[in-house]
């Protein structure tokens, strides 16, 4: 009895001083959830991943929004350019790694609708999945009095795109409503034979009213019904996300059964009102928990870096034990480019079973 009393209290002191180098060996800044701590996130060597083309072309200007799948060993992005007339189309890059990029020779792959039309302007933030035998894709589309509104369109291969007939599919709310200025920025999950979608929506017409989060569902993916009030908002006066969110995107943890999000936002009065990336989870979409460690990822630190004054339109998926992030990043010439950054999906550590 005195032996195995021995053994369970080395045992006992053994677990403990593993919990304690953990915590000693954790990286600042991150986030425990569920007793599982996330790492931090880690820029690739590489980046920028992608970068705007030469001038004259498309997407010479700026290029942001990207999103991607992972299909048979590739990476499939499709991603927002802007050219040198502030004309925003959609474009598709094709990789191995995630990391070194070859845009589609035949850019764009979406272009704006006619003059008059509601799309007429600008389209843009592309959110795709593959479905069936068909690509589908949820996209912003701007008239040109800055209006915007979401449309759908299909695809046999990703590349070649037809627009929605009756489009578009998810219309600014009646007056009075939160979302009645606009709505832009969608993110789409089909699960369980239904589509989820979250989105970005503002009550006003100028640049300070303050853009929440809402989310739809539909059985189709053209006829949504929208839950009735925003299900992200900014934080209170003085904390790192006031008064704006935005730039949702969303995936499903199939393990942990919850949904999580990464979206933007900035202090507006703050000293520095650079964007950053936050977290939130859910367990139904709607009710969500913003991670108490947020933000989680913020422009570079070096003046000179690609992406140190600013970072938009995070896309995050999930491969294997690692979480991939694509976003937009700024610098200080106001140049946006597309980057790269992964991190641990969790930690764990596995401990020998006492044997008496």
């Amino acid at each position: 009895m005195h032996e195995l009393a021995r053994r369970r209290a080395l045992f006992s002191l053994l677990c403990l001083s593993a919990l304690l180098i953990l915590g000693l060996f954790l990286p600042q800044g991150s986030s425990s959830e569920g007793g599982r701590p996330l790492g931090r996130w880690s820029r690739a060597a590489e980046n920028p991943v992608l970068s705007p083309g030469e001038p004259g072309t498309w997407d010479s200007f700026r290029i942001y929004a990207p999103t991607v799948l992972i299909e048979d060993g590739i990476y499939k992005m499709w991603y927002t350019g802007w050219d040198s007339l502030d004309f925003w189309r959609i474009g598709y890059a094709t990789s191995h790694d995630g990391l070194h990029w070859e845009k589609y020779a035949d850019n764009p792959v979406l272009n704006v609708g006619a003059y008059f039309r509601w799309d007429g302007r600008r389209i843009a933030h592309p959110t795709v999945i593959h479905h069936g035998r068909l690509y589908e894709m949820w996209y912003a589309g701007c008239d040109r009095l800055g209006r915007w509104a979401i449309g759908y369109a299909i695809s046999n291969d990703g590349i070649t795109w037809a627009k929605y007939k009756d489009n578009p599919v998810l219309t600014p709310g009646p007056a009075g409503s939160w979302d009645e200025a606009a709505v832009r920025e969608p993110t789409v999950i089909y699960r369980d034979g239904t589509y989820h979608l979250w989105y970005v929506g503002k009550k006003g017409y100028t640049s300070d009213e303050p853009e929440a989060i809402g989310y739809a569902t539909s059985e189709d993916g053209i006829h949504w019904t929208k839950h009735p009030g925003p299900v992200l908002t900014a934080g209170p006066p003085g904390s790192w996300e006031y008064p704006h969110v935005f730039g949702p995107s969303v995936l499903y943890d199939a393990e942990r059964n919850l949904y999580r999000m990464w979206y933007i936002s900035f202090n507006q009065e703050g000293a520095d009102p650079s964007n950053r990336i936050g977290q939130a989870t859910s367990e139904d979409g709607i009710t969500w928990q913003k991670l108490a460690g947020n933000p989680v990822f913020g422009p570079s630190a070096t003046p000179e870096a690609w992406d140190s004054y600013d970072l938009f339109t995070p896309f995050v998926l999930r491969e294997d034990d690692t979480y991939r992030m694509w976003y937009a990043g700024v610098d200080q010439e106001g140049v946006y480019r597309i980057g790269y950054a992964d991190a641990p999906a969790y930690w764990q550590v596995f401990l020998p079973l006492a044997r008496g």
